[in-house]
């Protein structure tokens, strides 16, 4: 994640035709709580903020033991953050009370206007 977590999976998705869906109770905040104070600025920064030089990636379910397991391996954490849906464009945070709000896929853009021409 070098754009912001948001845009770096806007792309994600854009390429591989699905939507995705983010559970604000799964997203590490804990990892911002040195830098900010309340959750919705610890949100803000994890969602759309940049530099953070992480990795991004997406897995079937029944990979999921495999990567734990490598992740232990080599003494990496590893968050399960969302899942992916089939219907393309559908991009949504599931919040904490249980109630999805739309997502836009935001983040650090080296060439505003020019769109995503990769």
């Amino acid at each position: 994640v070098s754009d912001g977590l948001l845009g770096d999976l806007g792309h994600i998705l854009t390429r591989s035709q699905v939507g995705a869906r983010l559970f604000e109770r799964l997203l590490p905040l804990q990892l911002l709580v040195h830098a900010v104070t309340d959750d919705e600025r610890a949100r803000h920064a994890l969602l759309g903020g940049g530099d953070d030089y992480e990795l991004l990636f997406c897995a079937p379910v029944a990979m999921r033991a495999r990567i734990g397991a490598l992740a232990d391996a080599v003494a990496t954490q590893v968050h399960r953050i969302g899942t992916v849906l089939v219907d393309p464009g559908r991009f949504e945070l599931e919040g904490a009370d249980g109630e999805r709000r739309p997502l836009a896929p935001s983040g650090f853009r080296h060439f505003p206007g020019e769109g995503d021409k990769h």
